[in-house]
């Protein structure tokens, strides 16, 4: 079994004013927008202006203010000030459709530009995050090139200064120091096949080094015993990598990140990282979140194998493959949590759904209680219960839990409690407590109409692999369970939301891989003339199922010589419909509507 995402799933002194004027090209956009104020519930049509420093006729700007961040159309005399969302898009189209989008930009902004912690990600693939300054990267920061180098260092007006990090698509490692965005000064660099030795570079050119020769990097063979100086292969780099145009079009996307041993392609969002790890918490609607947007019949990730020679010289190709050492299901179940809310009043239930691949045996929770609208608070004492295995999905009761808690459950099971209007809530919340014994976790309860509590600890259980290998795993589980509720009145808004196709992907090879397989081979296609100075593959990959894969990229020549890209690990996620739909108590008297939560 593949080890779990082996790098955790494993980055200045300019003195620039926000909003004064910068010595590259640029232009003011603005636009009337419709505001929504969170705090007040108010709407408001406000001018807001933002500085493009790439203006283009055809795009225009959309600002989403982040929600709770206050955010004051008139704090920069209308250019943007806060922290939101910054979408560049062309002008006129659907704000759901990805493929119009230029850039996004997350994060603090202030006078209309990046300033402050944020992420830009730009069509052409290129993202960048970090500390901004006046629109430019000043600080630390990360910086992936459309290509997939990815540079981690401090950053002035934009470019990497002093020590850094650099790796590439091939699987080489630089480290040392930058100058003007540039490799400049002493260096180790580290090749692909794990070879390591001393450089030295000015203004992006190495200028010394021993650079080791080709038979001396582990990624190149296949020669005949007279051969020397690597033939074909000695000439050639050779790479695996996500192809960043693609995925930044796509509603699921993949980054890869380079280890001295391997390169690790993975989800790019944390929460699917964490799941899949299983640090994330176990709480409600947390699938929804991560996986719920996206059409997983029509999600492919976008790859690059890429090979070039050095000297712009022409070999010949005689094979371009992916070759697999493994592949095989991951069965960690992927858990959310569905609340039971509504129908009637005490719902002392909860059910696991379960989004992975493989059931979860010999469960256990540890629980406590907490008070919903104040989780800072301290908690109750803990309780501990009992999980039956379940593959899809369970039902879990705390029934038993809340009689150890002093909790009439008797009194909630036949009691119901109405109210005249929502302005007499307080009061009636007061009668239904003088009339039911909520013991220790009283003034826990939540407010308002529905009546709950929140509870937290971790759940603990084991699952298993297809090679006969057992785990255990522990993962955070946070949820609220309703015990009564008072029936009245109350307004519910409405939802809406809406989500673009995949991107094109003309020309692209479909690779669709196996769910448990070895030492096999995928062939890339191989058109026209075979004496080539570069070579690229681009591919789009299906798996039926959350899996991992390890492969190398293998080109050969004609010469006999072959090359072999650094060890790829790669983590596919396709989550599965858990099918399993929570029951309900028979006589329902709540209106759904109004005490479930629009998904």
């Amino acid at each position: 079994m593949a080890t779990a995402l082996a790098g955790g799933l494993a980055g200045l002194v300019l003195v620039v004013a926000p909003g004064a004027a910068q010595d590259d090209a640029g232009a003011w956009a603005q636009r009337v927008q419709v505001i929504h104020d969170a705090a007040s519930g108010t709407v408001a049509r406000v001018q807001l202006r933002a500085w493009s420093a790439e203006p283009v006729d055809a795009l225009e700007f959309v600002f989403e203010p982040e929600p709770g961040s206050g955010f004051d159309p008139a704090a920069g005399e209308g250019a943007i000030t806060g922290r939101g969302k910054l979408v560049w898009r062309v002008r006129g189209s659907a704000s759901y459709d990805r493929r119009t989008i230029h850039s996004t930009y997350v994060g603090e902004l202030a006078a209309g530009r990046p300033h402050g912690k944020g992420r830009l990600e730009r069509r052409s693939g290129e993202v960048l995050e970090g500390e901004w300054v006046a629109g430019r990267l000043h600080g630390e920061g990360v910086l992936l090139e459309a290509d997939g180098t990815r540079t981690e260092a401090s950053f002035v007006a934009g470019r990497a200064e002093g020590e850094g990090r650099q790796t590439r698509p091939d699987g080489s490692i630089y480290r040392g120091t930058f100058h003007n965005g540039l490799r400049d000064g002493e260096a180790t660099i580290r090749l692909p096949g794990g070879t390591t030795y001393a450089s030295r570079w000015r203004a992006g050119v190495e200028i010394s080094g021993q650079r080791p020769d080709a038979l001396a990097d582990a990624m190149v063979g296949g020669l005949l015993r007279a051969q020397s100086g690597g033939g074909d292969a000695g000439k050639v780099e050779l790479s695996v990598s996500v192809d960043q145009r693609m995925t930044r079009q796509a509603d699921m996307q993949y980054t890869q990140s380079v280890y001295d041993d391997h390169i690790e392609i993975h989800p790019e969002d944390s929460d699917m990282v964490d799941a899949w790890l299983g640090k994330a918490k176990i709480a409600a609607y947390n699938h929804l979140a991560m996986f719920g947007f996206v059409d997983w019949e029509e999600t492919p990730s976008y790859l690059e194998v890429a090979m070039k020679t050095a000297d712009n010289s022409r070999v010949r190709v005689e094979a371009f493959q992916l070759h697999f050492e493994d592949s095989q299901v991951y069965r960690k179940p992927f858990l959310t949590i569905s609340e039971h809310r509504g129908c009637v009043g005490f719902r002392p239930t909860f059910s696991f759904l379960n989004n992975g691949w493989g059931p979860a045996r010999d469960g256990r929770l540890s629980i406590e209680f907490y008070k919903p609208t104040d989780p800072d608070e301290e908690g109750s004492r803990r309780f501990d219960v009992a999980v039956d295995d379940f593959d899809d999905g369970l039902e879990v009761s705390l029934h038993s839990v809340l009689d150890q808690a002093g909790v009439d459950t008797a009194a909630l099971e036949r009691a119901r409690f109405t109210c005249a209007s929502e302005q007499d809530l307080p009061q009636c919340r007061q009668r239904m407590l003088d009339t039911v014994d909520f013991g220790e976790i009283e003034p826990l309860l939540s407010e308002g109409y529905a009546i709950g509590v929140g509870y937290r600890g971790e759940f603990t259980y084991s699952w298993s692999d297809d090679r006969g290998n057992t785990y255990e795993m522990t993962e955070p589980v946070e949820a609220e369970l309703q015990l009564a509720a008072i029936e009245t009145e109350v307004m519910v808004a409405e939802h809406g939301s809406g989500w673009g196709d995949p991107p094109a992907a003309l020309r692209y090879q479909e690779v669709r891989l196996p769910s448990d397989d070895q030492d096999y081979t995928v062939d890339l296609a191989l058109r026209g003339n075979r004496n080539v100075s570069d070579l690229t593959a681009r591919l789009k990959v299906f798996a039926g199922e959350n899996s991992i894969h390890r492969f190398r990229a293998v080109a050969t020549f004609a010469d006999g010589s072959m090359r072999q890209s650094k060890p790829v690990h790669y983590y596919h996620v396709r989550p599965r419909d858990s099918g399993y739909v929570p029951g309900k108590p028979d006589n329902c008297y709540l209106d759904d509507a109004i005490f479930v939560p629009p998904e």
